[in-house]
Formats: structure tokens, sequence, C-alpha cells
């Protein structure tokens, strides 16, 4: 029925009962029951169903293809799947920024000496122009190391924590690789830093959205580009 909303030449095969009941069925005139009360027993309905489908033309078959889209993560049929999708991708990191020695270690260490912190907090308070270290070299002896490389590590782009000395030598959580160091250990959107292949909130639509859909989607962004599909077994 819903066909002959979008064909006026759609004329689609209908059927009408209701189950009899068996009180129906005693007190009733079976013409007047199947004809116009459309009441029927089950081996009623079985038969004008039969006839009713050896009149449907010949099925269209339809096969279902189960993929999976590499960028996004949406898995099912192609025709099926929403145009929503992720961007780019891009190498990053998942975690965060963590100092590069750990407060267990800096403790472990100035077991050894205590006065490395001391003598690296006068140095940073006589230096006269700012100074960046990246990664201090093992010269000053474990408990000044650890201790005042924590105490002046920070990220690139983070305030010296004393005066004009800092050191850079922060670390990713997710690699232990060095802030500074080309690339990344994952790959990720460059639009949302999602996880590449994320069905978590894909960012971009890929195809143009109708004038419909556009007003519900203020501050969209259209990003043309195909889902990326493999076929799951």
């Amino acid at each position: 029925m819903a066909s002959k909303q979008n064909s006026v030449h759609a004329d689609p095969f209908s059927i009408r009962y209701e189950f009899a009941s068996p009180e129906v069925i005693e007190g009733t005139n079976e013409k007047l029951r199947v004809d116009s009360l459309r009441m029927l027993t089950p081996d009623e309905i079985r038969l004008e169903l039969e006839v009713l489908f050896s009149k449907l033309p010949v099925p269209v078959p339809v096969v279902f293809a189960y993929q999976r889209c590499l960028s996004c993560g949406q898995e099912g049929d192609p025709r099926l799947m929403t145009d929503k999708c992720h961007r780019n991708k891009k190498k990053g990191h998942a975690g965060q920024l963590e100092q590069r020695f750990s407060r267990p270690e800096v403790g472990a260490a100035m077991g050894f000496g205590a006065v490395g912190t001391v003598a690296l907090s006068i140095a940073a308070a006589a230096a006269a122009t700012p100074l960046v270290l990246v990664g201090l070299p093992l010269v000053l002896g474990p408990g000044l190391l650890l201790g005042g490389h924590r105490f002046l590590n920070t990220s690139a782009e983070g305030v010296p924590p004393c005066g004009g000395i800092k050191i850079t030598d922060m670390r990713w959580s997710c690699c232990n690789f060095p802030e500074l160091s080309q690339g990344g250990c994952t790959e990720l959107c460059d639009l949302c830093d999602q996880p590449w292949g994320s069905s978590a909130k894909p960012c971009v639509m890929i195809k143009h959205p109708d004038i419909n859909m556009q007003k519900d989607l203020e501050g969209y962004q259209v990003h043309v580009k195909e889902h990326d599909l493999v076929h799951i077994e």
C-alpha cells in the first residue's frame, strides 16, 4: 500500500480477513461469513494466500553484502550505511603526555643524593635568558637527573616551571614515545582526533544532504568521499 504513495500505477495485491471464532463458524452462514464478514478459518486463509502468492511476479533476489568501513567502523550492507564517516587519516597519539620518570623512580633515585634538585634550582634562578633542554644527559648522578628532570620537564607548549629553564622530554602514555618525535603510534581522524575506524561520532557528511537535512544539521561539514569498504566473512 505504501507503493501507491510513490507510483500512481502501482497495483499491489491485498487481502483482508479475520480469524473466525468457533461461535461465528457455528452460528453464521458460510457464504455470509466468508464473502461479507471475511471471518475465515486457518485452512481457508492458507488457501486464499496460496492463490494470491501464485499471482505474484517472479521475485527479485536481494543479496546483502556484509562489509565494514575501515574509516568509520560501520558494518552491514553499504546501501544501508549512513552518509557519515571520518575525514582523513593521520598519525598521532591516543594517550596523554606524562612525565618521563614516575614519582617512585624519582624517590628511589633521591635516596642516593638529594642535592641535585637544590643545585638545579639555583642554576635556574641565576639564568638571565630562557633556556630549553631537550633530554637531560646522564652526567649529574641519578638523584639530580631524575629529580631535576621531573621538576623542570613540561610540554613543548607549557610554561617553564622555574624562570626561563625547562626540559621538553614528556612522553606519550600510549607508546612512551618522546613528545617531539615525528609521526605517532596511532591512526587518527585529522578532524576529530578519534581513532581511525572508530564508530564513535563520525565527524563529516560524505555526501551533500538534501535541503531538509540541512535544516537539521546546522554547522555540518561535508567532505565528499566513499566509504573504505572491506568484505567481512
